[in-house]
């Protein structure tokens, strides 16, 4: 998946419903905005929209030097269990060829 990669991010504190601590790791890509026709909803636009990829917290340093500044990457993904789902997490990536 080659993408515009935005930035590589660790949140982590404590849950205010129980004070039990908790960590996240996410990817933020920008990729272009694709107009939407659902029945009563409807959008269009042009330039760039964001989204979130889980990111394997042992892939999060390797982002470090890659992204002093926003840049196309080839992102690797792996199929990982994550809060009981299944979901396509980022475990890397590649320079695009």
């Amino acid at each position: 998946m080659r993408v515009l990669v935005l930035n590589a991010k660790r949140t982590h504190g404590l849950k205010k419903a129980d004070g039990k601590p908790y960590e996240m790791y996410e990817l933020t890509v920008a990729l272009p905005l694709r107009p939407v026709a659902q029945g009563n909803y409807n959008m269009e636009g042009f330039g760039y929209d964001v989204a979130s990829l889980p990111l394997d917290p042992a892939a999060f340093q390797k982002f470090a030097p890659a992204l002093t500044q926003p840049r196309i990457l080839e992102l690797i993904k792996e199929p990982m269990i994550m809060f009981g789902e299944l979901k396509d997490t980022v475990i890397g990536f590649n320079e695009p060829k």
